[in-house]
């Protein structure tokens, strides 16, 4: 089952593809936002701080317009 949730500004989606899989897309005025977020991730993921239990990124997709994140929960 795949859930949605669409953040009130309209300029992020969220999708829910199983138990530990989401996927974040956000354009406009969060593009930058979740950028930053996505390298906090992955700097807190990392092999040296590998003490935080947090969701590790997939994958990274940015252009202009949009970016896309991939997160799975450990």
């Amino acid at each position: 089952m795949v859930s949605f949730l669409i953040s009130p500004t309209g300029d992020k989606v969220i999708t829910r593809g199983g138990r530990n899989l989401f996927q974040k897309v956000a354009f406009g005025n969060s593009l930058d936002g979740v950028y930053k977020e996505a390298k906090i991730y992955s700097i807190l993921g990392s092999k040296e701080l590998n003490f935080f239990n947090i969701s590790k990124i997939s994958n990274i997709k940015r252009d202009e317009k949009y970016i896309s994140v991939g997160y799975y929960k450990i």
